[in-house]
C-alpha cells in the first residue's frame, strides 16, 4: 500500500477522491484548507493544486475524458479547473448552501446537490445553470447521472432516493423504504439498477424503471 496524501492533523479530514480517466492520478480534497490536489498514484508526487475556493471543499469529479475537474464546497460554489495547466476557467452560481456532491454526464453535462435542498443541472457550456430538476425535504447528499444521461438519481436527507427525468421539472419515480437519510445512490453500468445506502446500516437495489424494490442488503 503507498500512501499518497497525509494531510496535516491539523486541517481536518479527506472528504472525496477521485481516480483521473488515465487511472494515474487522484484528486483529493478536504485536507488542505479551501482548495483540492491532484496527485501520482505510483508515487505520491503532487501534480496540481487547485486553489480559489473561499471555503472548504466537500467534494469533487473528473469529466469523462478527465480533463476537467468540479470542485464545490462550502462556498456554495461550483469551480471547473483545467487538469492540465491547473487554472480555473469558470464559477458556478446558483446554490443557496453548502454543496455536497456532483456527477458529470458522458456528454459532459453536470449535476450538483445541496444542503439547500435542491438538485441543479448545469449544461455543457457551464456558462450558467440551466435548471434546478428537483428537490429533497432536507440536505442532498448524491446526485448521479443514469449511463445514458437521461436521468439523474439522487438521495437525501429526507430519507428518499429520487429519480429525476432531466426534461421533466418533477421526479419520475420516488423510492421509499430507507429509515434514516440516505448517503449515497448510483446506478448500475448498465442503467437497469438503482443502489443506495445511508443511515439506516442497510443496502438497498432497485429497479431503476419501474421504481420497485428488489433486496435489501
Amino acid at each position: 500500500v503507498l500512501r499518497i496524501h497525509q494531510p496535516n492533523r491539523d486541517r481536518g479530514t479527506v472528504d472525496a477522491v477521485a481516480f483521473g480517466a488515465d487511472n494515474a492520478t487522484v484528486a483529493v480534497c478536504g485536507g488542505d484548507p479551501n482548495s483540492a490536489r491532484l496527485l501520482n498514484v505510483d508515487d505520491g508526487a503532487e501534480r496540481q493544486s487547485f486553489e480559489g475556493h473561499t471555503a472548504g471543499v466537500n467534494c469533487l469529479v473528473f469529466s469523462k475524458d478527465g480533463k476537467v475537474l468540479a470542485t464545490a464546497g462550502n462556498d456554495h460554489t461550483v469551480r471547473l479547473w483545467d487538469t492540465v495547466n491547473g487554472q480555473c476557467f469558470r464559477t458556478l452560481q446558483g446554490h443557496t448552501g453548502a454543496i455536497t456532491c456532483l456527477g458529470f454526464s458522458s456528454d459532459g453535462r453536470l449535476a450538483s446537490g445541496s444542503m439547500d435542498q435542491t438538485v441543479r443541472l448545469w449544461d455543457q457550456g457551464m456558462v450558467e445553470q440551466s435548471r434546478d430538476i428537483g428537490a429533497h425535504d432536507g440536505a442532498v447528499w448524491s446526485a448521479i447521472f443514469s449511463p445514458d444521461g437521461s436521468q439523474v438519481v439522487s438521495a437525501g436527507a429526507d430519507k428518499m432516493v429520487r429519480i429525476w427525468n432531466v426534461g421533466a421539472a418533477s421526479p419520475a419515480r420516488v423510492l421509499e423504504g430507507h429509515t434514516a437519510p440516505v448517503t449515497a445512490a448510483l446506478y448500475s453500468p448498465d442503467g437497469r439498477f438503482t443502489l443506495s445506502c445511508g443511515g439506516d446500516k442497510v443496502l438497498k437495489l432497485w429497479d431503476a424503471k419501474s421504481g420497485n424494490e428488489i433486496r435489501t442488503f
